[in-house]
């Protein structure tokens, strides 16, 4: 089949609504077992209520949630929204980096960071803080990306020293007495995945996102404005590239 066809756009399409949400769903294990300490793989999905094991028409990602109305099939507990916002982003993910990257080492690598990030702000949104180990994944993700376009990693050091470096000035500036906050270490990833060229536009994102969640939720989750921005960004490069 021609990739350049239409028929192979829409099963691309279709196959990432199905694959986004899926890889959404895993997710949202990693957002509700992390903080206990547990790991998705050491014990089969349950419902945190009751602890009833949830059989495979309980697990279809955006479907179950909304045949159930929002609750337990066993025990009528109320399941989080979020978790099910948390697989519709993915979808969205998945299907905008495909139109936009095509099958290429670039869709799987900025799709990963997006789904890690996805899954960080998550976690900030429901614990309130900044998850070191998912922090980690996203970094190195975003390292490997950042190598793969330069070809070298110089200019990841360079961008990422800057935005460090102007980050821990305005932290120190507003609150020189508190441990460092999330915004410190998401300024350090928007700089080691984008070049200086492309943080006006990052920035911009993030600071449009960020001013849309206060003003509309009241949210203070730098994580989840910074996600966006760095996505953005990276949307934002590989368009101009290509025009």
């Amino acid at each position: 089949m021609d990739i350049n066809s239409w028929e192979f756009l829409l099963s691309g399409i279709i196959l990432m609504a199905v694959v986004g949400p899926a890889i959404g769903n895993y997710a949202t294990s990693v957002v509700y077992r992390l903080p206990f300490g547990q790991t998705p793989f050491e014990k089969n999905p349950y419902c945190g209520h009751c602890g009833t094991m949830l059989q495979p028409k309980d697990l279809f990602p955006i479907f179950s949630y909304l045949s159930t109305r929002g609750k337990c099939r066993y025990c009528g507990g109320k399941i989080r929204s979020s978790f099910t916002w948390i697989e519709v982003s993915c979808g969205i993910v998945f299907i905008t980096d495909f139109l936009v990257f095509g099958v290429s080492e670039l869709f799987l690598l900025v799709t990963a960071l997006a789904t890690f990030m996805i899954t960080l702000a998550a976690l900030e949104y429901h614990e309130q803080k900044l998850f070191t180990l998912v922090w980690t994944w996203c970094l190195s993700v975003a390292a490997l990306l950042r190598v793969l376009i330069d070809g070298s990693i110089y200019p990841m050091v360079q961008s990422g020293f800057l935005l460090l470096f102007a980050a821990i000035i305005v932290w120190r500036i507003t609150s020189r007495n508190t441990p460092a906050p999330a915004y410190v270490w998401m300024a350090l990833l928007l700089g080691i995945a984008l070049p200086i060229s492309a943080m006006p536009i990052a920035l911009g994102i993030t600071a449009i996102t960020y001013g849309l969640q206060r003003l509309c939720f009241g949210w203070r989750y730098a994580t989840i404005a910074f996600s966006v921005g760095i996505w953005g960004g990276l949307l934002a490069e590989q368009l101009q590239f290509i025009g």
